[in-house]
């Protein structure tokens, strides 16, 4: 009952915002962690078309804290 309520809840939001909704077979509430990879290829299926269509542009990549850049300016 529970779970196929969520469903509708989630189907009902994704209708709601005109977008298409992607759920993962297994991973619970904490999905980053739980599959994190997975995570990420929606993200980038999501992104894609916006940035093939100029609508968005993908970040800079970001160093991790503590790291050095090294630029070549010469």
């Amino acid at each position: 009952e529970e779970i196929s309520r969520t469903r509708v809840d989630q189907e009902a939001l994704a209708e709601a915002w005109r977008a298409t909704i992607a759920v993962h077979a297994k991973a619970g509430h904490d999905l980053p962690l739980d599959d994190g990879p997975w995570v990420a290829e929606q993200v980038a299926r999501w992104l894609a078309p916006r940035v093939d269509s100029g609508i968005a542009t993908p970040p800079d990549p970001v160093s991790p804290p503590g790291a050095t850049q090294s630029r070549d300016d010469g």
